[in-house]
């Protein structure tokens, strides 16, 4: 297991949010690896990160997934963790954030105490071909300070890279920062977004009409702001954000039929609901309307600039000035980490698909021992896939070609 004195992983993780905790903790609860021989890698210090840091920035209280979809492989799992009324909400008992939070921790206590994790932006994956079995050669540039390149080596290689960058519209993009330092434009989802550093009294347009901009104008309209939404179509409404059929083998198989990485996209447009809400959030933002809470415009966004420390906003029906624009757009539409895939591709001889995806096998595998997850294996896995319940479709096929790779 080792070249000299450099150890070499018996698996290694790129991405600690809920697919890379999933299919870690699973790969050490099922005796696949220990947490010695596992390595995690990751550009930001916590686990979840990512995921905690974009809840926090929208507000949402409860998640829109079932109890039945958590970090364990088990569906009871997270249900039993329930204890007070404030732990869930229906229909589904979806689970709050805070109860989701603490399952995680103690999933990542429970399995992940000895495993070795490194903070940093994983930029190249290989193979060694100089070393014994010919592991994977994962080169990190390390946050802080030192930021020389390290290389890890491991016999196996799961990318969980989460999603794709938040989608910033043309009229928004390069826009410059107010000589007060203060950004006067972020998206949502940008780390950098704290909506707590937001004052009473702003006048705030948030544009956009998904589920981030429900769950933040309720906690806009809390903090006494003057609160406007602009969206470009009408508000959908789904309990899900992707057809449920696709969990189970009945429409999966489509995904399996498809001949084609055309007819495969095809399938994931058709059956995805991307921007919809929930119904009982949809009911909440109708009786707040109703309540002058906050105003709502249907339209197209034009034209913006920032004048001294404000706004101007153009439309195709409206012009506004505000204090703040909070971009609730939702994510790119191109592969999560494009950048790190297209190196892999070109340095690993890894096959892609249309639109940069990777084109990976049944078992999810890109190459041999290199594993895709999350919005990597939309191809294969169809539309769940970028969700929670993705990551437990994933690791059934990943885990077991796992365990023959791994020895």
């Amino acid at each position: 297991m080792t070249k000299g004195r450099e150890k070499v992983f018996a698996l290694a993780v790129v991405g600690t949010g809920i697919h890379g905790l999933h299919l870690a903790t699973s790969a050490v609860e099922t005796g696949i690896v220990s947490p010695e021989n596992l390595l995690l890698l990751d550009r930001y210090p916590e686990n979840l990160f990512l995921w905690d840091r974009r809840v926090r920035n929208c507000c949402m209280d409860y998640l829109r997934s079932p109890a039945s979809h958590g970090l364990d492989p088990r569906f009871p799992a997270l249900r039993r963790l329930m204890r007070d009324p404030g732990d869930w909400t229906d229909p589904y008992h979806r689970p709050s954030v805070p109860l989701f939070r603490r399952h995680g921790e103690d999933r990542i206590r429970r399995f992940l105490g000895g495993a070795h994790r490194i903070t940093g932006e994983v930029t190249a994956i290989d193979r060694d071909d100089s070393s014994p079995g010919r592991p994977f050669r994962v080169a990190l540039r390390p946050e802080g300070p030192d930021r020389q390149y390290r290389s890890y080596r491991a016999a196996a290689v799961i990318l969980a890279p989460g999603m794709a960058p938040p989608c910033i519209p043309g009229p928004f993009q390069g826009l410059p920062v107010p000589s007060d330092g203060v950004e006067r434009v972020l998206h949502v989802h940008e780390v950098r977004f704290d909506p707590h550093r937001i004052q009473a009294g702003e006048e705030i347009l948030v544009v956009g009409g998904g589920i981030a901009a429900l769950h933040l104008l309720p906690a806009l309209a809390e903090r006494q702001c003057s609160v406007t939404l602009w969206r470009r179509d009408p508000i959908t409404v789904h309990q899900f954000d992707s057809d449920p059929c696709f969990i189970g083998p009945r429409c999966s198989g489509e995904m399996r039929r498809a001949g084609t990485d055309e007819e495969r996209i095809r399938l994931l447009r058709r059956n995805r609901r991307p921007g919809s809400v929930p119904p009982d959030l949809y009911r909440r933002y109708r009786e707040d309307l109703d309540r002058g809470r906050y105003s709502e415009r249907e339209l197209q966004v034009t034209e913006a600039e920032v004048i001294g420390a404000r706004v101007c906003v153009r439309g195709t029906a409206a012009v506004g000035t505000f204090d703040r624009v909070i971009l609730c757009t939702g994510f790119a539409d191109e592969p999560p980490a494009r950048g790190l895939v297209k190196t892999i591709a070109e340095r690993c001889s890894a096959p892609l698909a249309e639109g940069g995806y990777p084109r990976a096998g049944e078992d999810l595998a890109w190459i041999p021992g290199l594993y895709v997850t999350g919005g990597l294996a939309d191809l294969v896995i169809g539309p769940p896939a970028k969700n929670i319940i993705g990551a437990h479709l994933a690791r059934r096929r990943i885990l077991p070609a796992l365990r023959r790779i791994i020895r």
